[in-house]
């Protein structure tokens, strides 16, 4: 089962150790920059791929990039030219906003608790707010 756009890069990152394990008995050197480039290539491939799905499926003109991925080269420009040949307008923010945003909304979790801002379990993830032009 599983939704047709569920993906995991598990099975890349055993590739990866895999490749290391079986240099190392051999002393090959594998650099950083041989063994990065076509994983970076092969999640960029898998993203725009599925994001391309999501917009057919959906049929929406709008898209969102942002967190710690958002800040890589090659999927803000793959993903960039996939909106502009699908005529979907691209919301990203400049890489240097693009971080991991855990330690920035625990922060907020923890000033909106000391206020006394608590909700009760019937709360949920469900983005309700339109993105403005």
């Amino acid at each position: 089962g599983g939704c047709p756009l569920d993906f995991s890069f598990s099975g890349s990152k055993s590739s990866v150790d895999n490749i290391l394990h079986k240099a190392e008995p051999k002393n090959e050197e594998i650099t950083i920059k041989d063994l990065g480039a076509p994983y970076i290539i092969s999640v960029v491939d898998c993203l725009e791929r599925n994001t391309s799905a999501c917009l057919d499926i959906t049929k929406t003109k709008k898209l969102v990039l942002a967190g710690g991925v958002a800040a890589n080269s090659v999927l803000r420009k793959r993903i960039a030219g996939l909106c502009a040949v699908k005529n979907v307008k691209l919301y990203i923010p400049p890489p240097e906003l693009c971080t991991d945003n855990a330690v920035m909304v625990a922060a907020q979790g923890y000033f909106e608790y000391l206020d006394g801002n608590i909700a009760d379990l019937t709360l949920n993830g469900a983005a309700t707010k339109e993105i403005e032009s």
